[in-house]
């Protein structure tokens, strides 16, 4: 395992770890949006996660989960521009399950947990951001797979018969607007090419 530390201004000690294709970042976080934070000169998505633009009380609500904490994240992946996914803890707690489960985001994918029973949860109680229409229609879309989660929208396709091809589809590509997403059909919306050839998708583009 590889250990680096960097001292970061006024933010502390960041400490980036990696084994095998693993990458772990601890340090001071900073809420950047509902689905956002820094650690250090990183910037993270949560994974599995997905709140409003622009809505204060998730940023507040994430503001929260980070104060006085250290904050653990596991690096996913790569998503458009420089931006990654990774999954982070604050004070040995998930910060995904915890924004979920108080309503202030929603969920679009497992990341280990049950978000989407957390989300139910929230969503009987009326917690957080629920009972908006914003609210509705953003996670309805997001759980129906009618709607990319953030700038992810490049879409993973599995033909309904067998042997099951697998493909992605570019948004310029010719069947693009026609193809539609069933999340429990197992497709999906991805970031970028290289994580849909990961998870086994082609390009449609022969």
């Amino acid at each position: 395992m590889k250990v680096v530390c960097a001292f970061v201004g006024a933010v502390g000690f960041v400490v980036w770890s990696s084994a095998a294709s693993a990458e772990v970042v601890e340090g001071a976080g900073q809420a950047v949006s509902g689905d956002a934070l820094r650690v250090g000169a990183e910037v993270f998505y949560l994974n599995g996660t997905v709140a409003p633009a622009g809505e204060k009380r998730s940023q507040d609500r994430l503001s929260d989960l980070l104060s006085g904490h250290t904050v653990i994240c596991n690096v996913q992946k790569m998503t458009q521009g420089s931006l990654r996914t990774a999954t982070c803890s604050s004070a040995g707690a998930d910060i995904s399950s915890q924004m979920v489960r108080s309503g202030m985001a929603f969920a679009y994918a497992e990341n280990g947990v049950d978000l989407i029973a957390l989300q139910s949860a929230a969503r009987q109680e009326g917690l957080g951001l629920w009972g908006s229409d914003e609210a509705e229609a953003l996670a309805g879309g997001v759980a129906s797979g009618s709607a990319p989660p953030r700038d992810c929208t490049i879409k993973g396709n599995k033909s309904h018969q067998a042997p099951y091809d697998l493909r992605y589809h570019m948004p310029d590509t010719t069947y693009y607007s026609r193809t539609r997403i069933n999340p429990g059909q197992g497709e999906k919306w991805f970031c970028t090419k290289v994580d849909a050839q990961a998870a086994g998708f082609g390009s449609s583009e022969r």
